[in-house]
């Protein structure tokens, strides 16, 4: 099964568009859709599989249970097993413990982790360091937290694009955060893309990211990474092809939509990259690293004045970005 990352789909939760045009634009055939309500210690789920095509549903239910962390989880799980039983989908021994497996045992602790998780989404310097507080704050209350260690470990990462901790402590952090999860979970895709990071040989990184796309097959970050770790290398199109698999998984996920702009930018195809670019600023006009790309690309095809005005956009979104300051004085 495809799966759209929630990523790309959070962006649709006040739509007025239809399931047909939701399923064109996310290149699915089924959408999952539903409510939660809550009152007091009691909460209640609905939650339908439809037929984007034909608006027949699939399969339904309704979940009424106390507003517990193992309830909420094992209503997950459910949701799970009943989409791929309707979707007539085999699931194996492996991915049966995975979708059982609950990932923390707090329910503040989970909380916190998909604060985290939006927060993240955004690559601004503020929000990346709110993000690592999260998930630190997370594996505080329940250290068997896996997913919240990997989190740990990408936030330190991208932390060091932004110039507010070295390469040195930045890699400490994250090879300490990666043996808590792997030790928690070896089976964690998202692990290994993250530790490909930590490798200084790039044939090692490439052993790591593939593994991670076998263990998390839906995971498109991992493919994204992959693509990066091949490097603005001819030909240029199997880092294209891994850009457009992630594009596939998660079509909204603007960091994938700015690589694939700034490598047809930087391979010629300026006009393709330029417009690619353009429609990632109209869904998410406040995209730090879209609007960074743009402008350089804008600036070093001779654009100067919307390269800076774009430059400057970013600017306002994050004014303590070394990386920035630096474009813009060149």
């Amino acid at each position: 099964l495809k799966v759209i990352s929630r990523t790309s789909v959070e962006k649709y939760r006040d739509t007025g568009k239809s399931l047909p045009e939701i399923a064109r634009e996310l290149s699915v055939a089924t959408i999952v859709e539903g409510a939660v309500q809550r009152v007091g210690n009691q909460v209640r789920i609905n939650a339908q599989l439809i037929n984007a095509h034909t608006d027949e549903h699939l399969w339904a239910d309704t979940f009424d249970r106390e507003y517990t962390l193992d309830n909420l989880l094992a209503i997950q799980s459910e949701v799970t097993a009943s989409i791929a039983d309707a979707l007539e989908a085999e699931l194996t021994d492996r991915e049966k413990g995975h979708i059982n497996r609950p990932p923390t045992s707090s329910l503040e602790a989970y909380d916190l982790y998909l604060r985290g998780r939006q927060l993240m989404a955004t690559r601004r310097t503020g929000e990346l360091q709110q993000a690592l507080a999260s998930f630190e704050r997370a594996v505080e209350i329940d250290p068997g937290f896996a997913k919240a260690w990997v989190e740990i470990a990408v936030c330190n990462q991208l932390l060091v694009r932004k110039e507010v901790i070295s390469r040195a402590k930045s890699l400490e952090n994250r090879k300490h955060a990666l043996d808590k999860a792997l030790a928690l979970d070896d089976q964690l895709g998202e692990a290994y893309a993250a530790l490909a990071w930590t490798l200084p040989d790039r044939e090692e990184r490439e052993a790591a990211l593939r593994k991670a796309i076998e263990l998390s097959p839906n995971y498109s970050v991992a493919y994204m990474w992959l693509a990066q770790n091949i490097g603005d290398q001819p030909p240029y199109e199997e880092m294209l092809s891994l850009y457009y698999k992630a594009a596939e998984l998660d079509p909204l996920l603007s960091i994938v939509q700015v690589n694939i702009a700034q490598t047809l930018a930087y391979t010629g195809r300026v006009k393709e990259g330029l417009e690619r670019f353009r429609r990632v600023l109209q869904y998410d006009p406040e995209n730090f690293p879209a609007l960074v790309s743009i402008g350089l690309v804008l600036a070093w095809n001779g654009q100067l004045a919307e390269g800076t005005m774009n430059l400057r956009k970013a600017e306002q979104l994050d004014p303590t970005s070394g990386f920035l300051m630096w474009h813009l004085a060149e």
